[in-house]
């Protein structure tokens, strides 16, 4: 970088001379924020998930399967509409992004495959864990052949 310049959101900018303004800057970032419609709400499945909150931006979802929390932020982005997914496995632990999608309904479907997929991985957790126990016990037993 040339001295005597400065790098702000994407833009080099000559010292005393800015030519980008806020303006150009929010262009460039293409991010503005929309607010969550009644139809958005809906097309949630509530025999599947729990509406825990509901704000102007944001819908918070609970999976009934599984317990987990997803946070759908909507956002236009580049003048198109999409819900970016936060996901947290308990109520006190923080949140971490998962994906981005363009609808509540791609958003659902989603976090339903998600759940399969950690249900899925729970299942074999648990026989393996019983396979293992069994072993254990297989080796504690003395042997009766002689």
């Amino acid at each position: 970088m040339n001295r005597g310049t400065e790098f702000v959101t994407g833009f080099y900018l000559k010292r005393g001379a800015i030519r980008a303004t806020i303006a150009q800057v929010a262009v460039r970032l293409r991010i503005e924020a929309t607010m969550i419609e009644q139809s958005d709400i809906e097309i949630v499945d509530k025999e599947y998930f729990e509406i825990v909150e509901v704000k102007d931006f944001i819908l918070v979802l609970r999976s009934k399967s599984t317990g987990h929390y997803w946070c759908l932020l909507e956002q236009m982005c580049n003048g198109h509409r999409t819900f970016r997914i936060s996901h947290r496995h308990k109520k006190t632990s923080p949140y971490h992004f998962q994906r981005n999608k363009p609808s509540v309904a791609a958003c659902c479907e989603y976090i339903k495959s998600h759940d399969a997929y950690q249900l899925e991985k729970e299942r074999r957790k648990a026989e393996l864990r019983m396979l293992r126990r069994e072993e254990k016990t297989k080796k504690k037993a003395p042997s009766t052949d002689k």
